[in-house]
């Protein structure tokens, strides 16, 4: 990774001593779940709760649809609806235009991008492409077409579920770097930070995808303070 005049090693070193400190959380199985899943929990995740709004969400929509598993059996399940804000409203009972359009474009780009890349299947495909995409990737390709509601951030978590070891630069992991480092950074030296910094843990280094652990441990710890807080303030 090349060296960003943001941050220093001693940033990497002091990052990686907080992250020894994150408690373990329980994994979430995404192993099993379909490529037409992962899209959805990643377009559904942005700017929402997960707990309350993504979960229940896809539980209903992997009962109602055991069918629909791959990006292009999704492709024809929101033709079928009448187009993404139907599908998005009937399907997902989510009425927001811009994020029914925000879904429908990534889509669309993902099934025309895999073919680039070889594999048996199309979680394979997906596979290639998430690691080698890089967070460059995203100003190439989606960063271009000004994409409402889906910045970095859904770009990095996309990659994140089809296998890439990395972070979101999400508003827990951001609020975290800062209250370690003691000062803010931008989303790209973010992932760079975490990226360098997970892998050297020896908490972290158990674990096969550290910087995905890490990410997962901080935004575990975000979402409790989240709701220890909601609980306070209603009584």
């Amino acid at each position: 990774m090349r060296k960003n005049p943001i941050w220093s090693s001693q940033d990497i070193e002091k990052l990686a001593s907080c992250l020894d400190k994150l408690p373990p959380v329980d994994k979430k199985d995404e192993a099993n779940d379909a490529t037409a899943i992962k899209l959805l929990d990643c377009v559904l995740s942005l700017h929402r709760r997960y707990d309350v709004f993504v979960v229940p969400r896809i539980d209903t929509f992997k009962k109602s649809h055991p069918d629909v598993d791959t990006l292009l059996s999704l492709h024809k399940c929101v033709v079928r609806c009448g187009g993404p804000l139907r599908f998005y409203n009937n399907e997902l009972d989510y009425d927001y235009e811009d994020a029914a359009q925000m879904f429908s474009r990534v889509l669309d780009y993902l099934i025309n991008e895999i073919k680039k890349y070889p594999g048996n299947s199309e979680i394979e495909k997906c596979q290639r492409w998430a690691i080698s995409a890089s967070i460059d990737g995203y100003k190439r390709t989606l960063g271009q077409s000004n994409i409402p509601l889906f910045g970095i951030a859904g770009w990095q978590y996309l990659r994140m579920l089809f296998g890439a070891d990395t972070c979101k630069p999400d508003i827990a992991i951001k609020g975290y770097i800062k209250d370690c480092l003691k000062r803010s950074f931008p989303e790209r030296p973010i992932v760079e930070l975490m990226e360098a910094s997970a892998p050297l843990s020896p908490i972290l280094q158990g674990f096969p995808q550290p910087v995905c652990e890490a990410d997962r441990r901080i935004w575990h710890q975000y979402n409790n303070k989240n709701k220890q807080r909601t609980a306070t303030a209603c009584h």
